[in-house]
């Protein structure tokens, strides 16, 4: 794996960050803003390389050249909650947005 993308900070997203991490030690962790002085923290190992997205979101771009778009779902369940939508697939993966 090349990225790793966390919605937010709950630990039912990053419970298994240290386990991912030990599988895929190049990924990059993108994570929004808010979090990235928090999520090392939680980590067995440091550094990581991390990618934060600004509050008002962004994109990212795959190895393909298609382009998945994080989008701000900010406190739908947590401070700096994002979705991650796949224009190519029209699918919306929204996390614990409405939990």
């Amino acid at each position: 794996m090349r990225a790793l993308i966390i919605s937010h900070q709950d630990p039912d997203v990053v419970g298994s960050l240290n386990v991912w991490l030990q599988a895929s030690p190049n990924a990059v962790v993108v994570l929004p803003k808010i979090w990235s002085r928090f999520i090392p923290h939680m980590l067995i190992e440091e550094p990581i390389s991390m990618r934060p997205i600004p509050d008002e979101g962004d994109t990212l771009r795959l190895p393909s050249g298609s382009e998945l778009v994080l989008t701000p779902a900010h406190f739908l369940h947590s401070p700096g909650n994002m979705a991650v939508y796949d224009p190519a697939t029209a699918i919306l993966f929204t996390g614990d947005v409405g939990a």
